[in-house]
């Protein structure tokens, strides 16, 4: 897979030999500790595909924490069905294919820690930089700050899916 920014919000995903488009919108929120860029897969209704994949659901963002064995579960607990790939400097890129619901899933995290991108330590496979949605075009590997209450708040969230989905 190679995901290439065209702008801030453009994103031009090659998979398996198909081609998609996606416009993000940026988060207003946190989605389970994630702040930056989605597209919940508008795209469901277009009627071409390629090989039965019509709908591509993306997340682009930063992911903060403030505690190390946290931040190494989170990274082991990323979905099981998906394909994960991650580097020392803190960039996951996790995706999995859904042909039931004619979908690409595809999740893009740079995990911070103290305001720098988190070295887990182990790296899983190669991903190159590419843009995020920040408005001076920054490198995704350049991590914004966060609040103590914001890190405090992904804690909380991931935790309770956690407990709700992980026994």
């Amino acid at each position: 897979m190679t995901i290439e920014t065209e702008d801030e919000l453009n994103r031009t995903i090659y998979y398996d030999g198909c081609v998609y488009k996606v416009k993000l919108y940026p988060r207003s929120y946190r989605w389970y500790g994630n702040l930056g860029a989605y597209n919940a897969g508008a795209s469901f209704f277009i009627k071409n595909s390629c090989k039965g994949i019509s709908r591509v659901v993306i997340s682009e963002g930063q992911v903060h924490f403030d505690n190390k064995e946290f931040a190494l579960e989170w990274l082991s607990k990323r979905p099981r069905s998906y394909n994960k790939v991650y580097d020392r400097q803190g960039l996951v890129v996790s995706w999995a294919v859904n042909l039931q619901r004619s979908q690409i899933g595809i999740e893009i995290d740079l995990m911070c820690f103290d305001g720098v991108p988190f070295d887990s330590g182990i790296e899983k496979g190669k991903i190159n930089k590419f843009s995020s949605i920040d408005k001076n075009h920054d490198i995704i590997y350049k991590c914004k700050t966060a609040s103590k209450a914001d890190i405090d708040e992904t804690f909380k969230v991931i935790t309770e899916h956690w407990n709700k989905y992980w026994k």
